[in-house]
């Protein structure tokens, strides 16, 4: 897996057959992030508002009703021999380009390897993702939460 193709945590929701991202999520609504090839207004007929932000890209409001599955994507990888969850990829800022990683070992690991944080609100740190190992990508299916 290259660099750029380490993925991060996230969130996706099943609407008329496709599996999308959802990084905005309302409480009767979710933002996808539309993929693939067609006029939004076919793909998405249950849509309320369509948007873009520099933060997540173009996005779609459907409403919860629509949605037909729910799963997490859960990252977890090592960064020198630290096992972590792979959380972020920064996209501004001084860090841009790097990823949030945190620590899901004990505290005392976390700490000797520079991770920031503490016991009740974990340890965090930035890191290349090159320096990442041992990717692996778990698809979680959960509950549909409707409204």
């Amino acid at each position: 897996m290259s660099d750029s193709q380490v993925p991060t945590g996230a969130i996706f929701f099943g609407y008329r057959g496709e599996l999308y991202e959802a990084p905005i999520l309302g409480d009767d609504w979710v933002g996808l992030s539309p993929h693939g090839a067609g006029p939004l207004s076919e793909r998405f007929p249950d849509v309320i508002e369509f948007g873009e932000n520099a933060a997540v890209g173009p996005w779609v409001k459907v409403p919860r009703s629509a949605l037909e599955s729910a799963f997490t994507r859960r990252v977890t990888a090592r960064w020198r021999g630290v096992p972590v969850e792979v959380i972020q990829l920064l996209r501004s800022g001084p860090d841009k380009g790097r990823m949030l990683v945190w620590a899901t070992g004990s505290a005392k690991e976390a700490s000797a390897a520079g991770f920031q944080g503490s016991d009740y609100g974990g340890w965090d740190r930035t890191v290349e993702p090159s320096e990442l190992s041992e990717v692996r990508v778990e698809m979680i299916e959960m509950p549909v939460r409707r409204a």
